[in-house]
């Protein structure tokens, strides 16, 4: 399904020349007065125009009788004239060259209100001619931070922010209920668009336009009826071929539910199973309260999801342990048994006042002790049996929480210097990779471990299954598989590596990719690294005094275009740029 046209509208109403406020009123309390003022308090950049044909200045503004009279033409339509005018306004806007609407007017079919329910069909027919974006009806309008766009109702003070969040509901209450919790958390919902009964733009429509942000991580959707089925399972693909997560909190779980739906924006929800049904096979993770939602979106922004159900942690308390235990067989998930390496290494660690096991009940032994906690939380990494460490930790509140604070700080700096992911700059000849597997080895010598996310210290990110060889010198691995798009591997480990060509691979649109960071890092390359010799470059990633050998024995096609070496500055989390290095090649 294209939905280009899609994109276009949800752009016209996020990023308009101006804003144009029909209806306008500077009646205390009013939407008209929270819209303007709105507007003004986050600096909208565009010019905001009020029409009112009772009215000749509002707010010591000129006030215009209608869409001809305006100094230029009308981009956006903040619509609040009563339902019976909002069609003809939409006509007359848009015949005057508006692209997009936000339509908080209600009474077209809520509440189980027939009549109503006609003026929503003459509505979206209305939609649907003059080809508008719009928002709503019985919305409470839209944020955008990146064109500082407000015209969501909200009193309390905002803060605008772009990513890694946007937020898409037809509760403008649940979306701003969300977007506070988010707040609270530190995370920035970059888009909140409240699409009320959605007579025009759908939900599937916003997350296509949203797939396309690249700064956005987590879609977060409050659903109470699919509109349009087939354009949200095509946007939802298109979103998660983009690597965006989507969130849905889907209202309907009961027959209560249902019939609140219906009366809250004359949605007809259908079962909490057959939308199960069509989110899973697309990828969208439902939430069953809003809680839940914000939980999952905090986690997805900030570690973009485990590779896996396999848990660790450490606690400081062996009842926190036991509810742990608990919690993960009550949702279907595991901590499993460390490897005996790990076992070893943590009975060095900790000893007296702490047990051993997964989860860890840390005690007295990671307590009293900085050095023992940070050296369990790096042995719990490296074990090949866990996808994700859980910490236990208190949120500072008060005086007297110098150790909570402390570890807080020591345990964030940790997953920084651990979260570093390359893109490469010549993006035209080989995409990003952001998706694929962590391959987080313990020498590398017997056993590939295969994790989802983002990229973690000593990890190998890549796009297909590789495999161990035995036989190779330490550090040393084989890709084998075929039929791939790209080979992506980031060597960060602080040691000497080896790894070898890429034979086998279908060579259409196939470009292996070598990232190495480090002033300690440094990879041997040898064997065939150029498919079939069809011009597939294989590109080099080279940060921060790392070094690439290349062997007399190595195949390789051009690893640029001019048929010399080249190297490129990555970035890291953070957005900073590495030093540039140089590649040596060695014979033999």
């Amino acid at each position: 399904m294209d939905l280009t046209a899609s994109k276009k509208k949800v752009e016209a109403l996020t990023a308009p020349r101006n804003t144009v406020l029909v209806g306008a009123s500077d009646r205390p309390g009013s939407w008209a007065a929270r819209v303007w003022r709105n507007l003004n308090r986050y600096e909208f950049p565009g010019p905001i125009y009020l029409i009112n044909p009772r009215r000749n200045e509002i707010w010591d503004r000129p006030c215009y009788p209608d869409f001809k009279s305006l100094p230029e033409a009308p981009d956006h339509m903040v619509v609040l004239v009563p339902a019976n005018g909002v069609a003809e306004t939409l006509r007359s806007g848009a015949a005057a060259g508006a692209r997009s609407a936000t339509v908080f007017s209600a009474g077209f079919g809520e509440s189980f209100d027939t009549e109503a329910a006609k003026l929503g069909r003459e509505l979206a027919a209305v939609i649907r001619e003059t080809g508008l974006g719009v928002s709503g009806p019985n919305c409470m309008g839209n944020v955008c931070a990146k064109t500082k766009l407000v015209t969501l109702t909200e009193d309390r003070p905002l803060k605008l922010r772009e990513g890694p969040v946007a937020l898409v509901g037809q509760s403008g209450g649940m979306m701003i209920f969300t977007n506070s919790a988010l707040e609270e958390r530190g995370i920035a919902a970059e888009y909140l668009i409240t699409s009320g009964n959605e007579a025009g733009l759908s939900v599937g429509d916003y997350i296509a336009f949203f797939a396309d942000q690249p700064e956005l991580k987590v879609i977060v959707i409050y659903v109470e009826a699919i509109s349009d089925l087939e354009k949200f399972r095509a946007a939802c693909l298109m979103a998660r071929a983009a690597g965006k997560h989507i969130v849905a909190l889907k209202l309907g779980q009961s027959e209560g539910g249902r019939q609140a739906a219906m009366a809250h924006t004359g949605s007809l929800a259908g079962s909490v199973e057959a939308f199960d049904a069509v989110a899973g096979e697309v990828g969208v993770i439902r939430a069953d309260t809003l809680d839940d939602l914000v939980e999952v979106t905090e986690f997805l922004a900030h570690t973009g999801g485990a590779g896996g159900g396999q848990l660790g942690a450490i606690t400081l308390s062996g009842a926190f342990r036991g509810l742990l235990l608990d919690a993960a067989e009550r949702n279907r998930l595991s901590f499993h048994a460390l490897a005996p390496a790990t076992t070893e290494k943590l009975n060095s660690i900790l000893t007296v006042g702490s047990l051993v096991s997964n989860p860890i009940d840390g005690g007295f032994g990671v307590l009293t002790s900085a050095d023992n906690y940070m050296a369990s939380i790096e042995a719990m990494q490296a074990d090949p049996n866990v996808d994700i460490v859980l910490l236990q930790e208190a949120l500072p509140r008060e005086p007297g929480s110098a150790r909570a604070e402390s570890y807080i700080a020591l345990v964030e700096s940790y997953a920084a210097s651990k979260a570093r992911l390359f893109e490469l700059l010549d993006t035209e000849t080989v995409a990003v990779v952001n998706n694929g597997y962590i391959v987080k080895p313990a020498g590398l010598t017997s056993q590939v471990v295969f994790k989802g996310g983002p990229v973690l210290g000593n990890g190998i990110l890549l796009s297909q299954d590789v495999q161990t060889n035995n036989s190779g010198p330490p550090n040393f691995i084989q890709a084998t598989t075929a039929q791939i798009l790209a080979h992506a591997f980031l060597f960060d480990n602080g040691q000497t590596n080896s790894i070898g060509g890429m034979g086998g691979y279908d060579p259409v649109n196939s470009a292996p990719i070598l990232a190495v960071n480090g002033p300690n890092t440094s990879v041997h390359i040898t064997g065939k690294w150029d498919g079939d010799g069809s011009n597939q470059n294989s590109w080099l990633v080279v940060n921060n005094g790392a070094k690439v050998f290349i062997d007399s024995t190595a195949q390789l096609d051009t690893i640029s275009d001019d048929g010399k070496l080249r190297s490129f500055a990555g970035r890291d989390s953070a957005g900073r740029r590495g030093r540039k290095s140089g590649l040596s090649a060695e014979s033999g």
